[in-house]
């Protein structure tokens, strides 16, 4: 009897220690998965953490669009989503092809066909309507063909998209050309606040002054083109004219004797300087001014002929 209890007692303290061994196992094993589970939550709560995610979220909106793409993909995102991702890939190649047919335009216009480049230049204000250059391309064409009211329309439109000295002192050639001077001027002023060093506008406002009759100021600001340009052929050509419509002939040999002298291959100033000549009857500084040219210039037939004419009235 005492052996029989013995036994039970044993196989109830070896049952007891299983269960205790078990239980044990069994909490260990919660308590790791409870531990792995706060920690996540103090990770998601921690602001570090947050502050991280934060970055990561700025970084990729600040993406270029190729990494943006990439990323879509990844995501598995809604067609139309990827859709206006392409078309921001095909505006970069738009805005190529704008570039690449503003060149054909040129060489079509080089070549004489404007209204071959006339069609490029629209072609590509279609696919890109902001781009200032190919309105001020286009207007310039206009201006060419003698088109005067599409150019002053392009030239508008350039204007409005960015305000370049250039497109202002454009706009102001084509009311030159129209004789509304005032308006002319109003434009050249308004590029030489853009670009107060460009000798370009300072002779533009000089000529059309001197077209307005106004050749004191004109004088002014033709003196300025040379001192900032002193190569600057069209400027003392308007410069000597300013003179003779002063009645200053004096001051307008000078200025063509100095821009020869600077500028010994240039006909322009002889022929303007032997014309001044032939208005005053100088008839023998004419002819001994033209040989001076043929002597740096030899073999030019203009100048051989009105030589010989000369010759012929004044030795007849």
């Amino acid at each position: 009897m005492s052996r029989r209890y013995f036994v039970i007692i044993i196989l109830v303290i070896i049952l007891v220690s299983s269960f205790f061994l078990i239980t044990k196992r069994i909490s260990k094993n919660f308590n790791d998965k409870s531990s792995a589970l706060q920690a996540f939550v103090e990770k998601e709560e921690d602001p570090g953490y947050e502050i991280s995610v934060q970055k990561i979220k700025k970084l990729n909106q600040n993406l270029p669009i190729a990494s943006e793409k990439f990323a879509l993909k990844q995501e598995q995102v809604k067609p139309e989503k990827e859709k206006i991702i392409l078309n921001k890939f095909d505006f970069q190649e738009d805005e190529t092809d704008v570039l690449k047919l503003n060149q054909q335009a040129q060489k079509l216009e080089a070549a004489g066909d404007f209204e071959g480049a006339i069609k490029k230049y629209k072609k590509a204000i279609n696919l890109n309507p902001d781009l200032d250059m190919i309105y001020n391309n286009l207007g310039d064409l206009y201006y060419k063909k003698g088109d005067y009211s599409k150019a002053i329309e392009n030239f508008k439109k350039a204007l409005k998209i960015k305000r370049r000295a250039a497109y202002y002192s454009n706009l102001g050639n084509v009311y030159y050309k129209k004789g509304e001077y005032s308006k002319a001027i109003l434009r050249y002023e308004k590029a030489l606040k853009i670009e107060p060093e460009a000798a370009y506008i300072y002779n533009n406002l000089g000529d059309a002054y001197l077209k307005k009759g106004s050749s004191l100021i004109a004088i002014k600001y033709l003196k300025k083109a040379i001192s900032l340009k002193p190569d600057f052929l069209l400027a003392y050509i308007n410069l000597a004219q300013a003179y003779m419509q002063r009645g200053k002939s004096g001051e307008a040999e000078k200025t063509l004797r100095q821009a020869i002298d600077d500028n010994q291959n240039e006909l322009i100033f002889y022929l303007e300087l032997a014309n001044l000549y032939e208005r005053q009857e100088k008839y023998e500084e004419e002819l001994n001014l033209l040989k001076e040219y043929l002597i740096f210039n030899p073999g030019n037939k203009i100048v051989e002929s009105k030589i010989k004419s000369l010759e012929h009235a004044l030795y007849k």
